[in-house]
């Protein structure tokens, strides 16, 4: 339990405590009730877990006075001070469903946003390549909105790819002393897929209200219904464009997912947000994958910076290109020898 309660803590540091969530984290370290319903859950998963699960059942329509509190069931939330008491009410009135979902759902967030990070350092890989094509796998893909990365338009302020009236574009702020590597074209994408260990199926209603339910209710200036919105127009384009997505344990499974795409070209490898034991794992098959075919594994970790691995440069030595917020909406990129010159 106490490690529960120092994730939590940590939470707390990283939104502020007068958040919505930062207010029912607060109670949540004096509230053994409430903190024991998901006592099968990690620690590191257990806050996360338990705020999705109660934004789903709000978003499902179950009626309770907690609605007034959550921007995204109701149009004039209220300030969260002091309602600690309504949040643990909820969660004690739904304890068996509660307990149940967290048996069967994990939390699986897909930031379309994400992918400002990503185009920069597959030019970069582009480049090495000289423009030829490349197969692209993703662990963790999720419902596969950042695997059609593509297929949408950017505009970095001083630069804009793709950027037309059809398309959805993905924005971001350069800061920092350098320009990131960013295209003329879109490099080349020969074949893709993505794995993972429950793949959503955006054709289920269900599993698109749990994917809006990992989304916290709480930021401000009106930033979560404008990633609500983003995130629906990029769901959209999966529909339209279906990605093969298969179930896969990155920790395992990352050679035979690769063996589904053809051989004779390069592969590229992406992690995100995934735990650190599951991305030493797939690093591990990367390098023996490396050993037939050129590879490159692009890491962004669970503190927003993004890690490249070129096994035919550094022999499998990682070098940190860039960071960023966690929605991809501000980016820094770090490494002057692959920069586009100074900003």
């Amino acid at each position: 339990m106490e490690e529960i309660r120092e994730h939590i803590r940590a939470r707390i540091a990283r939104t502020g405590p007068e958040t919505l969530y930062g207010r029912w984290a607060t109670g949540l370290l004096d509230d053994p009730e409430v903190l024991a319903l998901l006592t099968e859950t990690p620690e590191e998963q257990y806050f996360n877990l338990l705020m999705a699960i109660v934004h789903y059942l709000l978003l499902k329509g179950e009626t309770h006075r907690l609605a007034r509190y959550y921007s995204t069931v109701t149009a004039n939330p209220l300030p969260p001070d002091h309602a600690y008491p309504v949040f643990h009410d909820f969660c004690l009135t739904h304890a068996d469903t509660i307990r149940a979902l967290a048996n069967s759902r994990w939390v699986q967030v897909n930031v379309v946003g994400r992918c400002t990070t990503l185009l920069p350092v597959l030019t970069l890989i582009s480049r090495r390549l000289s423009g030829e094509p490349f197969a692209f796998l993703e662990i963790g893909s999720s419902a596969g909105l950042m695997l059609i990365w593509d297929r949408y338009g950017y505009d970095y302020g001083f630069r804009q790819i793709n950027a037309t009236a059809s398309a959805l574009v993905l924005t971001a702020r350069v800061d920092g002393k350098y320009r990131p590597p960013l295209p003329a074209q879109m490099p080349s994408v020969a074949a893709r897929i993505g794995m993972d260990i429950h793949p959503i199926d955006l054709d289920d209603p269900d599993a698109v209200v749990w994917l809006d339910a990992t989304w916290r209710p709480d930021r401000l200036d009106g930033l979560t219904e404008r990633l609500r919105v983003q995130q629906r127009q990029a769901i959209d384009r999966v529909r339209r464009h279906r990605p093969p997505i298969v179930a896969g344990d990155g920790r395992f499974d990352v050679s035979r997912v690769a063996a589904q795409l053809p051989a004779d070209i390069p592969l590229v490898i992406l992690d995100a947000y995934i735990p650190e034991f599951v991305n030493a794992a797939a690093l591990a098959q990367s390098r023996e994958l490396a050993r037939w075919r050129p590879v490159y594994h692009i890491t962004i970790d669970k503190l927003q910076r993004l890690y490249l691995v070129d096994y035919q440069t550094n022999s499998g030595e990682r070098v940190r290109l860039l960071r960023s917020d966690p929605v991809g909406s501000v980016l820094e990129w770090l490494d002057a020898a692959t920069a586009d010159g100074a900003l």
